[in-house]
C-alpha cells in the first residue's frame, strides 16, 4: 500500500506471548482451504475456514479451534454443508458474541433458468459449532451478494453488500432482528456498478457506509469512492462522491469507519492518476467533509487490500492487508501498518508466509496478550494459514515461538524504519555492555531511550557501555549513513 515507513507507538503487552505459524493443508478430496477470520476464546482461538470437496462438489464452512500457544488444531467441526458452493467471505463478516458466532457470507443458488446466482446467508452457531438459527435473503432470479456485517445498536445486524437491479450491481443495505428477521431493506441505485462494501452504525442510530461505484464503460467501467450517510429506516441524509474525475478501473472502492468518541469518521480510499497508484487518508465530519487528509504515493503494482481496523488509545489505528511486493508484482504478501491519528504511516511490517508463493490474508483478530493473529489462504497451494504476531507486527522469525515479550507502555518509536533489516544487539537482555551492528548498513550514530522517550545514552561506536542503566526496558534508534533508521528493544537485567 503506502512505500513510505516510519514508527511505532507501544502498547501494553502481557509478559509471555506465543508467536507461531501454521498452515491448514488439504483434507482428502478438497481443492482449496481457506480461512476468513477468527475469534478469541479462554482456551483457544476459533478460525472460520471455508473448503471445497472436488469429488462430491461438496461446499463447506468449518469451525476450527486452534491453540493459543502453538496454532495447531484442537477440533473441526463442519458447521455448514451446500451443493452449489459457498463464496468468498471475510473477517469483516464475522460477529463475535462470546458463547456464539454470526456470520454473514454469499451462497449460490439456481435460477429458473438453471443458471447459478448468488443469496445472502446468514448464519448463528454456538462454541460447539451447532447452528442456532440461519436465514437466506435474495430473490430467486436475481443476484445478491454480502461484504460486511455490524451489530446494531438495538441488538440485531446490518449488511452491506450489492444487489442486481436491472443488469446494474448497486449498492444494498439490509437491517436485520437478533434472530434473522428482516426490519427493512434498501437498494442505492447507481450507473453501471456498485457495493457497499462497509457498513457501521452511527452516533444517532443512522448508519454510514461506503465502497465503490462505477461509471463510464460497462465493460471497463473506473470506480470511485464513495460514502453514504442514512437515517434510522435507510432514508439517505447525504451521499458524497470522492476523486469522481479519476478514471481508475483498478479502484477497490473507499472505507468510512466511525472514530470512538466522536462524531467524525475515518476515511481511506486508494485511487489512480496520472498512471501512479495513491491511497488517501484522512477525517471526514458527520456532513462527509474532509477535515483533513493525506495521499501517499506507492508502487504502481501494488493493489492492496484491508481487514478489519482497530484503533488505539492515542487516536491512531492499525490494520493489516495484502499488497503485491514492490520487487516482485506478481507476487502477493501480507502486511500489518500502523499510523498515527493524522494518517501518517508509523511503520510497516510484510509478514513472508512462503516467501515464493502468493498469499493473500483474510482476517485480522487483537488478542488478549497484545498481540494480532492473521488468518488467510494460498490460492497457489490451495492452504489456509494462521499466523500469530506481537504488537509490533514481530513474527517467529525474529523472536521464536515461544517469547517472553516485556512491553513498553507510551513510548514512541522513530520514523524511518526499515522493513527488511534489524538491528543486531547482543547480549538481550543485557547487564554491562552491549554490542550493536546493522547487515549491510553502516551505523552513524545511536541513541537508548528509557520508557518515558527520554534519551540516557547516545554515541557512534558498536560497543556500548550500559553500566550506568538501571534494570528495565529500553529503546535503541540506530541511524544509518544513508539516513535510515532502525529501532531496537534492549532488555537491562541484573
Amino acid at each position: 500500500m503506502l512505500s513510505i515507513l516510519f514508527a511505532n507507538i507501544l502498547f501494553g503487552q502481557s509478559d509471555t506471548i506465543y508467536y507461531f505459524k501454521q498452515k491448514y493443508d488439504l483434507v482428502g478430496d478438497n481443492i482449496y482451504v481457506f480461512n476468513s477470520g477468527g475469534v478469541e476464546r479462554e482456551n483457544y482461538y476459533g478460525i472460520i475456514t471455508n473448503e471445497s470437496n472436488v469429488v462430491d462438489n461438496e461446499k463447506g464452512i468449518w469451525w476450527r479451534k486452534i491453540a493459543k500457544d502453538t496454532g495447531e488444531t484442537i477440533e473441526d467441526i463442519r458447521v455448514k454443508t451446500t451443493q452449489l458452493g459457498v463464496a468468498n467471505y471475510h473477517g469483516s463478516e464475522i460477529i463475535d458474541k462470546g458463547n456464539s458466532v454470526v456470520l454473514s457470507f454469499v451462497e449460490n443458488q439456481l435460477t429458473d433458468a438453471g443458471t447459478i446466482m448468488r443469496d445472502i446467508n446468514v448464519l448463528e452457531f454456538n462454541n460447539d459449532g451447532e447452528i442456532e438459527w440461519n436465514k437466506k435473503y435474495g430473490e430467486k432470479n436475481s443476484d445478491e451478494g454480502s461484504f460486511d456485517l455490524s451489530r446494531t445498536k438495538e441488538g440485531g445486524y446490518i449488511i452491506g453488500g450489492f444487489k442486481t437491479n436491472q443488469e446494474t450491481n448497486s449498492p444494498y443495505l439490509i437491517k436485520i432482528d437478533s434472530v434473522g428477521n428482516v426490519e427493512w431493506e434498501r437498494v442505492y441505485p447507481t450507473e453501471i456498478q456498485g457495493a457497499a462494501l462497509y457498513v457501521y452504525p452511527t452516533y444517532d442510530g443512522g448508519y454510514i457506509f461506503s465502497g465503490y461505484r462505477g461509471k463510464g464503460n460497462p465493460f471497463a467501467p473506473y470506480q470511485n469512492c464513495y460514502v453514504t450517510r442514512v437515517d434510522s429506516v435507510g432514508n439517505v441524509v447525504w451521499d458524497k462522491v470522492y476523486q469522481e474525475d479519476t478514471e481508475d478501473i483498478l479502484n477497490t472502492g473507499g472505507r468510512a469507519i466511525p472514530i470512538p468518541n466522536t462524531n467524525n469518521y475515518l476515511l481511506s480510499y486508494k485511487y489512480g492518476k496520472d498512471e501512479k497508484r495513491y491511497q488517501f487518508v484522512g477525517a471526514i465530519d458527520d456532513t462527509g467533509t474532509v477535515l483533513w487528509g493525506k495521499d501517499y504515493q506507492y508502487t504502481a503494482y501494488t493493489t492492496s487490500y484491508f481487514t478489519e481496523l482497530y484503533f488505539q488509545s492515542d487516536g491512531g489505528f492499525i490494520s493489516a492487508g495484502h499488497q503485491a511486493n514492490e520487487n516482485n508484482p506478481n507476487r502477493t504478501e501480507p502486511f500489518i501498518m500502523r499510523f498515527n491519528s493524522e494518517g501518517d504511516t508509523l511503520w510497516t511490517k510484510r509478514i513472508a508466509i512462503e516467501p515464493s508463493e502468493n498469499q493473500y490474508i483474510r482476517g485480522f483478530l487483537s488478542t488478549s496478550d497484545g498481540g494480532y493473529l492473521l488468518t488467510g489462504l494460498s490460492f497457489d497451494k490451495g492452504y489456509a494459514w494462521e499466523v500469530k504476531i506481537d504488537s509490533l507486527g514481530n513474527t517467529c522469525w525474529q523472536t521464536g515461538c515461544d517469547s517472553t515479550y516485556v512491553e513498553v507502555v507510551g513510548l514512541e518509536e522513530p520514523s524511518g524504519l526499515a522493513e527488511t533489516a534489524t538491528v543486531l544487539v547482543s547480549p538481550n537482555p543485557a547487564q554491562d555492555n552491549i554490542t550493536i551492528s546493522l547487515p549491510k548498513q553502516v551505523i552513524d550514530r545511536w541513541e537508548i531511550a528509557n520508557i518515558q522517550g527520554h534519551i540516557v545514552l547516545s554515541g557512534n561506536e558498536g560497543e556500548i557501555v550500559t553500566e550506568s542503566l538501571v534494570s528495565g526496558v529500553y529503546i535503541i534508534k540506530v541511524y544509518t549513513t544513508e539516513n535510515e533508521l532502525y529501532v531496537e528493544k534492549i532488555i537491562i537485567a541484573r
